[in-house]
């Protein structure tokens, strides 16, 4: 993502051979995040992962990523992730930090009546869920 600020993926992403595969830019391409969810919304093989466990960023920069991904990415090209490793407690903080966040940056969208409750629950089942189920056929 560094080179050119993301311009050395556009070359293979446009490659033909390899549409058919699957592409999960990791990480919510931190620090470049709203690139990695705008690569998400015009490749239709390419998704965004949100992770929750990143042990430098505070909420308020998880805030910021998961509201600059929703404003750019469908909800079906995002997954979320714990991005936990080694010990059980980061995959259960993650997780409990990732709902509260996602949660909390769906309740701004209703509020501000960009969506409906009923589709923020329809979002929310998509990132917690649908999109990685299809990514990876589980």
């Amino acid at each position: 993502m560094e080179q050119r600020r993301g311009g050395g993926c556009f070359p293979v992403l446009e490659r033909k051979d390899y549409h058919g595969m699957a592409v999960v830019l990791l990480h919510e391409s931190y620090p470049y995040c709203q690139l990695g969810a705008y690569l998400a919304a015009i490749y239709p093989h390419v998704y965004f992962d949100l992770s929750y466990t990143i042990p430098f960023l505070d909420k308020l920069e998880m805030l910021a990523f998961t509201r600059q991904a929703l404003s750019v990415a469908p909800a079906s090209k995002l997954m979320f992730s714990t991005d936990g490793i080694h010990l059980p407690e980061m995959h259960w903080a993650g997780a409990l930090r990732g709902r509260s966040i996602i949660g909390q940056v769906l309740d701004e969208m209703i509020d501000a009546d960009e969506i409906d409750e009923d589709q923020g629950y329809d979002i929310a089942q998509q990132i917690l869920h649908d999109t990685a189920y299809a990514v990876y056929k589980l």
